[in-house]
Formats: C-alpha cells, sequence, structure tokens
C-alpha cells in the first residue's frame, strides 16, 4: 500500500502548537507523509504572536507548483490565509491547474 500524502497551506508557529508544525506532526503520527506551503512566517510563542511577515502571492504560487510537479497531494488542508484574497486565489489557481493536469 502506497503511503498517502496531505498538503498543508498554512502559517508557522515557532512553538509547534499550532500552524503548519502541528499539521505536520498530526498527518505524520496518523501514517500521512506531509508537504506544506508557508503563508506567513510567524514570531509567536506560547503566551502570543509577537510578529508576522506574509508570503507573497507569486511566492504561495511557487510553493504550490512545486508541491504539485512533485509530490501530488491525496488532500489538502488549509489554516491561515494572511491576506486571504490574494493567497485564496493562488491557491484555487492553484488547485484548478492541477487538478486539470491530472484529469488530462
Amino acid at each position: 500500500m502506497d503511503m498517502k500524502t496531505a498538503l498543508t497551506i498554512a502559517g508557522t508557529d515557532p512553538s509547534g502548537g499550532a500552524g503548519i508544525q502541528a499539521d505536520i506532526k498530526t498527518m505524520t503520527a496518523n501514517g500521512v507523509f506531509a508537504t506544506c506551503a508557508v503563508t506567513a512566517l510567524v514570531a509567536q510563542n506560547t503566551t502570543g504572536v509577537k510578529s508576522i511577515v506574509e508570503c507573497t502571492p507569486d511566492f504561495l504560487a511557487e510553493e504550490l507548483d512545486c508541491v504539485f510537479t512533485d509530490i501530488f497531494p491525496d488532500a489538502v488542508k488549509t489554516g491561515d490565509f494572511a491576506a486571504i484574497q490574494a493567497r485564496a486565489k493562488a491557491f484555487t489557481d492553484a488547485i484548478a491547474q492541477w487538478e486539470a493536469a491530472k484529469c488530462s
């Protein structure tokens, strides 16, 4: 049986309790190979968020393209979409492109 793959699209959490770090731990614990695309770099700990650096929609699109061209996910989990509209468009454009490619 092949290992299932999942892509998490979210921000970081250096304390490991949320964001991509928590998603990767959960996926791995459930026998799923985890891939990721970062929407924001977050400086935080268990007491709060200190600052956020958002990834550009173009960079997110490049991350998604890298994942989809190498390790096509069986499932996608989304988390924090900082500056939601532009990043959501990058995500939906990538999904549409790769779903069309997968079907052809």
